[in-house]
């Protein structure tokens, strides 16, 4: 167990590449409702100066998030601390149970109304972000659009997280590469499969997309 702050790790929950994620507690308390993300890359593969970049890189990054969130944003899941610790540099945020990724995964069939609420919700985070930092998110993927509570995804709320660094943010590149984010988790939710990687792709039709299109117009008669 290792301490951040008023903040403490509980158990490892997974890791990947250099980032590793706890579930974590307030030091007075027994309830880990909380996630430590934790970059620790390795000098040794990196090298020492591309480590503390890369490093800085998320600090900067987990500023970003904390910045809109703390701006009153609705969209934005929040950063209750972050800075370096001699296990490397982190932030704390809520503990969300699912993400967008795992729906994916599991082949979750998809409503319009379900939709609906995951491409809105992600625009309107966008649209805070750009509000508050004049900037995109750059990082836009499923594994960073998280869902509160295991209810009706159309009656939750969804919030982003982990944008790109203002180092590596390219305004000719991400405002479009967002956009483009969108309409790849759209094309992943409804067919379950990853979209195609060249350029100028069209999606065929399919029964999962004439299921939507017929939803879509249900749906739209009752508005």
């Amino acid at each position: 167990m290792s301490s951040f702050g008023s903040f403490e790790s509980v158990r490892e929950l997974y890791r990947t590449g250099f980032t590793v994620v706890y579930s974590g507690r307030e030091a007075a308390s027994n309830e880990d409702k909380f996630v430590i993300k934790m970059f620790q890359p390795s000098s040794l593969m990196l090298g020492e100066e591309q480590a503390k970049t890369e490093s800085s890189r998320f600090l900067n990054s987990a500023r970003i998030q904390k910045k809109v969130a703390d701006s009153g944003a609705q969209h934005w899941a929040p950063v209750y601390d972050c800075g370096s610790s001699p296990e490397g540099t982190f932030y704390i945020t809520d503990r969300y149970d699912r993400s967008l990724q795992q729906l994916i995964d599991g082949r979750i069939k998809v409503s319009t109304k379900f939709l609906h609420t995951i491409i809105e919700s992600i625009i309107k985070g966008l649209m805070e972000l750009k509000k508050e930092c004049g900037r995109p998110h750059g990082n836009l993927k499923a594994t960073n659009v998280l869902i509160v509570g295991t209810g009706d995804i159309s009656q939750t709320k969804i919030v982003l997280s982990d944008p790109l660094s203002d180092e590596q943010i390219d305004d000719k590149v991400h405002w479009d590469s967002d956009l483009r984010a969108i309409a790849e988790l759209i094309h992943e939710l409804i067919t379950h499969r990853s979209t195609p990687t060249v350029g100028g792709w069209q999606v065929p039709d399919s029964e999962e997309w004439n299921t939507l299109i017929k939803q879509a117009k249900r749906w739209k008669n009752l508005c």
